[in-house]
């Protein structure tokens, strides 16, 4: 005689959507409380913006949660995640202990940046697994973290150096200089057996982001639903287009760049006038 076995789907997944609902729930608030402590001037006009520019990106991190079913910080998103969230941490924070001579920070952008990137890592990973080639697919996520991961990296060293985020005078020095003399000059300032660290932990977290992620890759299932492949497939377009048009040039560094740009512009303007 066969014995009956209870059902408890439902209460497993009633149980998994409190968890995904919970841990959105969290992120929005270390969001919110990040730009809210970290930002300086700031009126009622500024908080409900904030407020409301923070829904989209945890909306879609519920979704992405349902469609995997695993949580964020699960080894299926892991790297993907940490890698957005160092953008949206780094420059705030240093912003913050910065503090003297500072100008008035909204770090709503670079927070908003780490958030869309780690969504789109995750709809890049998720539609590209279990594919043919894929350990190319693998090595694009690699490089694609990594690319991400460089610039608060050298916002940490240029803090470590010089006790601000990177200014655009050191943009433009970036710029206007050879490439080499100035890369020469922060190896001094650093000191070469820091500079010899900094290359070598560079290195084995890419090649622990590989490793890790070829684990992930291998066992990751493919989606079999339509509906499933549909919302990864739009989000991961969707994001391509926004972000490099939209979000990044809002972005404290790209901002950075871009003021520079027309200060160049604006030298060459006054030696073809003279």
């Amino acid at each position: 005689m066969t014995e009956n076995i209870p059902d408890n789907t439902p209460r497993t997944s009633r149980n998994q959507n409190i968890r995904f609902i919970a841990q959105c729930l969290l992120l929005y608030a270390a969001c919110f409380l990040l730009y809210y402590g970290t930002s300086t001037g700031q009126d009622i006009h500024d908080v409900s913006l904030a407020t409301r520019q923070l829904i989209p990106p945890m909306l879609l991190f519920y979704v992405v949660q349902q469609i995997s079913g695993k949580t964020l910080l699960s080894r299926l998103w892991l790297t993907q995640f940490l890698t957005g969230m160092s953008w949206a941490l780094t420059t705030p924070l240093l912003m913050y202990l910065q503090r003297e001579g500072a100008p008035r920070l909204d770090p709503m952008a670079d927070i908003l940046f780490g958030c869309y990137a780690a969504l789109f890592l995750m709809s890049a990973q998720q539609l590209t697994a279990g594919r043919r080639h894929c350990r190319l697919f693998q090595s694009c996520t690699t490089i694609l973290s990594q690319l991400l991961m460089f610039i608060p990296l050298c916002q940490v060293i240029h803090f470590s150096l010089y006790g601000t985020c990177i200014t655009e005078q050191a943009i433009l020095t970036l710029r206007t200089e050879s490439l080499g003399a100035y890369v020469q000059q922060v190896c001094t300032d650093l000191g070469w057996p820091m500079v010899v660290g900094i290359v070598v932990f560079y290195y084995f977290l890419g090649y622990f982001i590989f490793k890790f992620n070829a684990k992930i890759f291998i066992s990751l299932p493919t989606l079999k639903r339509n509906a499933s492949v549909l919302i990864f497939f739009l989000t991961f377009v969707i994001l391509a287009i926004y972000l490099p048009k939209s979000l990044i040039p809002q972005t404290y560094f790209f901002r950075a760049w871009h003021q520079t740009t027309k200060v160049m512009e604006q030298q060459i303007q006054d030696g073809v006038d003279k």
